[in-house]
């Protein structure tokens, strides 16, 4: 019978402290939720961040840099589409990472109707012509010495208010001519991001 009560004592306190775990991790989650939401109503006020507001397309030119890493994927799908995958990382103070990505094909939709992502060919000119609507490292050179989370949350208003999102990368730029493509923001590069997933 001692080994019974015993037993079930050891089940009890397995489960409470399960629920309890749970339940804290959730807590955690909510408070992270709430905190990473007021940084993000604070950033509204950053002038980096209603420079970029207005307008529902956004330019991002990625430089040659230590502070930038690009490097190119080739995946192999079926019937021999292949889809070129892109990516553009910018090193923050901490060492982290956020990183732009560019796809062949948005989503496997779009390989299978074959809608690749967007890519145009503009003069360097274009550079200055839409200066207003380009972010650049200098962004993340100016605001270098705020928190990650409160960074991000400044990129994050900035990408919500934009239908889409393109990136100049120095590296493509030939014969006076810009490359131009489609990106979307990598929420996987960054922990800060991943709230919202």
């Amino acid at each position: 019978m001692n080994n019974f009560k015993s037993y079930l004592f050891i089940i009890i306190s397995f489960f409470t402290h399960s629920v309890f775990s749970q339940t804290t991790i959730i807590e955690d989650e909510n408070l992270q939720e709430k905190k990473y939401l007021e940084l993000k109503e604070k950033a509204l006020e950053e002038k980096s961040v209603k420079r970029f507001i207005k307008g529902d397309t956004l330019y991002i030119y990625i430089n040659k840099s230590k502070h930038t890493r690009t490097w190119e994927v080739y995946q192999d799908y079926y019937n021999n589409k292949i889809d070129t995958i892109i990516n553009y990382n910018y090193k923050l103070k901490d060492s982290s990472e956020v990183g732009f990505i560019y796809k062949r094909y948005q989503d496997f939709d779009a390989m299978e109707n074959d809608k690749s992502s967007i890519i145009k060919k503009a003069d360097k000119d274009f550079l200055k012509k839409n200066k207003k609507e380009i972010l650049t490292c200098k962004f993340f050179k100016k605001n270098r010495n705020k928190e990650i989370s409160y960074l991000l949350a400044m990129l994050e208003q900035i990408i919500s208010s934009k239908k889409v999102l393109f990136i100049i990368d120095e590296n493509e730029i030939k014969n006076k001519r810009i490359t131009i493509r489609q990106i979307k923001l990598n929420r996987s590069s960054n922990i800060n991001l991943m709230i919202k997933i």
